[in-house]
């Protein structure tokens, strides 16, 4: 198997839309005692097709098809996501499990104007899906 490509998080790599709209989420939450980070922003597609062939065979993370992640968008050559994943971050902090995953969809979606592609299941009572994505429409 190949090795896994190297993770970019560096929002220099962000639509500049995207960019100050994650900045200003990271900065409320940061606010509300709840600090996160960026753990993704643009990708290589290298990566994608890692990630997407870690879904596919052998029950990773949600992946988009190589070529069809807003985390690959580039503007004449030059990196430019429409996506971040983002994260918990904190001593003591678990990164994923058993954090206010809705609180961080309303700051990005209704106070930063982001996508997300979660959704929440009236059945089991949470969120299903990529709660960690957010990305720019344009």
């Amino acid at each position: 198997m190949n090795a896994e490509p190297p993770i970019r998080k560096d929002l220099a790599e962000a639509h500049p839309m995207l960019a100050a709209r994650v900045d200003s989420a990271l900065e409320y939450m940061m606010t509300l005692g709840k600090p996160i980070r960026v753990t993704e922003c643009w990708r290589t597609p290298e990566r994608q097709t890692w990630l997407y062939d870690q879904h596919i065979h052998h029950g990773g993370s949600h992946a988009a098809p190589p070529g069809k992640s807003k985390h690959e968008h580039t503007v004449d050559g030059a990196p430019c996501s429409l996506a971040v994943d983002v994260c918990f971050t904190g001593p003591g902090v678990a990164p994923y499990y058993g954090q206010p995953w809705g609180l961080v969809r309303m700051v990005f979606t209704e106070l930063c104007d982001l996508y997300a592609i979660s959704r929440w299941d009236e059945q089991s009572e949470s969120f299903e899906g990529d709660l960690c994505h957010f990305e720019l429409r344009l």
